[in-house]
């Protein structure tokens, strides 16, 4: 039993049968694989045989949905098919005036279809309030100006 690149998936299974004997071996499950030959049987005709179950990677869907606090959507979804234990790393797309909750959506692909969900809140403009000699509050002078000196 391997995985496609050649390593092994699990320890071998070995019966003892004598000539002309049927034999079956149902392939064990792997979750996420799925494996090339899912039952092994035949009648045994020699003294030894060797069959190799090559087991498949499962291809899953990965879908990111890009919606705001109400569910409106804000993005067209991302999607990818990945196998079972691929890496993903997603930039979540700049909309203005709006911050996502992620701004990567990163991970690996568990061995379902997985849907994300990205949430953009509105972000305000900050209002600028500005005293009676147009200066933006807080920005005040403080280069001790007296009454009735000039600045320029």
């Amino acid at each position: 039993y391997v995985y496609e690149d050649g390593t092994p998936a699990r320890d071998p299974i070995i019966i003892h049968k004598e000539y002309g004997d049927h034999y079956k071996i149902v392939t064990p499950a792997i979750p996420g694989f799925t494996p090339d030959i899912a039952v092994v049987e035949g009648i045994v005709e020699h003294d030894d045989i060797h069959v190799v179950v090559t087991y498949i990677a499962n291809i899953y869907n990965l879908t990111i949905k890009y919606v705001d606090r109400n569910g409106k959507e804000m993005a067209d979804p991302y999607e990818d098919r990945l196998k079972s234990g691929d890496n993903y790393d997603v930039e979540s797309p700049k909309i203005n005036r709006y911050k996502p909750n992620l701004d990567r959506v990163t991970g690996v692909m568990p061995a379902q279809d997985t849907i994300i969900t990205v949430i953009y809140s509105r972000v305000e403009e900050p209002t600028i309030v500005f005293d009676e000699f147009d200066t933006p509050l807080g920005l005040g002078f403080s280069t001790g100006i007296s009454s009735g000196d000039c600045y320029e």
